[in-house]
């Protein structure tokens, strides 16, 4: 994707804001149009990653009525997944991204088409798994 960067309205969100996670939320429900895969009823597990380790990458645009999350890497913008309304214009989102000094924009979204890819079975028991409710001490 080509970046022509423009000046655009990108604000950190403040995860510690209920204002701004009340943002995230409602476009989170919006889910992400540029994935295949829809996730739902979800929330807890992104406000897990959003409220920790990747609270300072979590941008709301007005201008895009979107929330972008991603971080920039040197040269390259690694975008972890957006919430917006279908319709919009991804190459829009990357050109409004407030650090221009990227050169290539990648995404960490699963790709759009289908098929056979690569599996990597995971070893070890560090899993994660997410209860619907308290577990019961035994």
């Amino acid at each position: 994707m080509p970046v022509s960067p423009r000046a655009g309205d990108f604000r950190k969100l403040d995860m510690d804001s209920a204002d701004d996670v009340a943002l995230l939320r409602h476009y989170y429900e919006k889910s992400n149009p540029f994935s295949p895969l829809r996730v739902e009823h979800n929330f807890g597990l992104l406000m897990f990653y959003c409220s920790a380790f990747m609270k300072h990458f979590v941008y709301y645009s007005a201008k895009n009525e979107a929330v972008v999350i991603a971080m920039q890497n040197g040269p390259v913008l690694i975008c972890f997944d957006l919430f917006c309304d279908v319709g919009k214009s991804l190459s829009t989102l990357v050109n409004d991204w407030p650090m221009t000094t990227f050169t290539r924009p990648s995404s960490v979204l699963p790709p759009v088409k289908t098929g056979l890819g690569e599996y990597e079975k995971i070893e070890g028991e560090d899993i994660l798994f997410v209860y619907d409710q308290k577990e019961k001490p035994v």
